[in-house]
Formats: structure tokens, sequence, C-alpha cells
């Protein structure tokens, strides 16, 4: 995931490799990996297999939290169609477009407005 090889993890996704297990020596979510270098394709890819768009890290984020932080726009309408929810809350109490708001990524921000009302 890290490398951004989609065919590679295509193949081991479709070999079995479980979409919700966890990489690198932090246990991070594979999700979260992608979203964090973000690789589009392969959030869709991963998405696709099963991968659980909500699964938190150490700090209760999500991958939509770390789309926001980062300003990732097609990686912010990916996660919402893939079923993120947009109202959840890290462990300090703050959404994705809390996080948005405070980096100042005005186009994320305008489109987690307009997904949430």
């Amino acid at each position: 995931v890290e490398n951004g090889d989609y065919e590679f993890v295509q193949e081991i996704l479709q070999s079995g490799l479980d979409p919700n297990c966890r990489g690198d020596p932090v246990r991070e979510p594979l999700l979260h990996i992608a979203a964090r270098d973000n690789r589009v394709g392969i959030v869709f890819l991963l998405v696709l297999f099963g991968s659980d768009c909500n699964v938190t890290n150490g700090v209760g984020e999500t991958s939509l939290h770390i789309a926001a932080r980062f300003g990732f726009v097609d990686l912010v309408h990916a996660l919402i169609e893939g079923g993120s929810e947009r109202e959840h809350r890290n462990r300090e109490g703050k959404t994705a477009l809390d996080i948005a708001q405070e980096e100042g990524h005005d186009a994320v921000v305008e489109i987690l407005e307009r997904r949430i009302s």
C-alpha cells in the first residue's frame, strides 16, 4: 500500500488478504496508510474488497480525518462515497470538518458542509 502499487495490492486482496488488516510498525489500518499518501485508487480498491471506512487509529481518527487534515479533495469524495461517517469524532472531539476548517482547506470544508447538511 505504501509503495502505491495498485496491481500488487489488487493481487494480494484477490488472494485473500484481509482489507482491514493493519500494516507498518505502528499497526495503522491499510486504509489509513493509503489515505495518508493520497492513494485514491488504492482506497477505492480497499473499500471494494470490504475495508471499513470508519476504522480508527490510535487517536480515534478515521481515514476521512486524515484526508481532511491534508486537504485531499478527491480522497474526501472517495471516502464519503465508500461510507465514511462524516460525524465521527476523534479523541479530541473533532470531526473531519473541524480539522479541515482548522487547516484552512476550504474546498474540503465546502464538500463536508454540503454533504452534512
